[in-house]
């Protein structure tokens, strides 16, 4: 099914919402990610996991290390839903406002419960990564982002219908930093929201909002972060498709199945791409264990069908 097709299946609302990219093209900063690959890090179950299953794993926000990330994003919304409230004239459509004005007062949870991330960086062999997510023994995969994950579901599940397909602002963003790009970026997406009228259902509406409020607030992160210099695959989750589960450390973790797709929408119950993986950096190793190591690492990826996949290695000094 081409795009646009896809694209005259979506409700009116969702067509709405979809503009709302357009606009943030227009701010410095907060635009769909320029960059042509990026680098997620992690450790060996995880470079084996998704080579072997040609998926990666996206996760709930809700279960991230630091909720407090999430948090900064919320902030920034209620903080200039405040100042526009304020100026009765930028919010004179009583009904969307009201909209507004619910979801802003309460916790952002209900909000973000389907708003799932994958996280990745613009900088390879990056110390602070390796550290903090690559383990003993870690590895970075550099991802093209000219292919857009899809949700991957079962062939038989009957939801899996393409007139249902109204998944927006699926996509790799540039995480934003600064304050200003920050309250931009939160402009956009309220007035986005009180373009809304009344003739849109209330249920299109409560959806809409969570999209768009759980799409900024992941978005954003404080300035002292700003070295990391992340990018995230932001995706919201349909409802009443499944979600899966997993063990991690001490919990249990939420996560969609995502696979390569040439459809910038939805789900799909097929596929036939490989995941687009650049290269794979083996993370700080002894010298002495580099060459068998990398060895591993290139006959892994030519056995999993990764075989036009680049084996790279890391030359920092340090050992984990």
């Amino acid at each position: 099914m081409t795009n646009r097709k896809i694209l005259e299946n979506i409700p009116r609302a969702a067509q709405m919402l979809h503009s709302i990219d357009d606009d943030w093209v227009k701010v410095p900063g907060a635009e769909p990610t320029g960059s042509a690959t990026t680098w997620h890090y992690t450790d060996a179950n995880g470079l084996y996991g998704m080579i072997s299953r040609d998926e990666i794993w996206v996760h709930s926000i809700l279960d991230m290390n630091d909720t407090s990330e999430v948090a900064h994003g919320w902030n920034v919304l209620q903080a200039e839903w405040q100042k526009m409230r304020s100026e009765p004239a930028a919010t004179n459509n009583e009904f969307a406002s009201k909209h507004v004005d619910r979801a802003l007062d309460g916790d952002i949870a209900p909000l973000i419960t389907d708003t799932f991330v994958f996280s990745t960086t613009k900088r390879d062999d990056f110390l602070n990564q390796w550290q903090g997510y690559a383990g003993r023994q870690g590895f970075a995969i550099e991802f093209e982002t000219g292919l857009w994950p899809a949700h991957h579901v079962e062939p038989t599940d009957s939801r899996a219908s393409p007139d249902t397909l109204a998944r927006l602002m699926p996509g790799w963003f540039n995480v934003v930093y600064a304050p200003a790009t920050q309250s931009d970026l939160a402009q956009q997406a309220l007035l986005h929201v009180l373009r809304f009228t009344s003739d849109v259902s209330e249920e299109a509406i409560e959806q809409s909002i969570a999209m768009i409020f759980g799409g900024v607030a992941v978005r954003m992160k404080h300035e002292g972060f700003a070295a990391e210099e992340e990018v995230r695959f932001v995706y919201h989750r349909r409802p009443d498709l499944d979600e899966q589960f997993r063990v991690a450390g001490s919990g249990i973790r939420r996560y969609v199945p995502m696979v390569a797709s040439d459809v910038p929408f939805g789900f799909v119950t097929e596929h036939s791409f490989k995941l687009p993986i650049r290269s794979v950096m083996l993370g700080p190793v002894d010298e002495s264990q580099r060459s068998n190591a990398l060895a591993t690492v290139e006959r892994l990826l030519a056995t999993k069908g990764y075989g036009h996949v680049r084996a790279l290695s890391s030359r920092l000094p340090y050992r984990p």
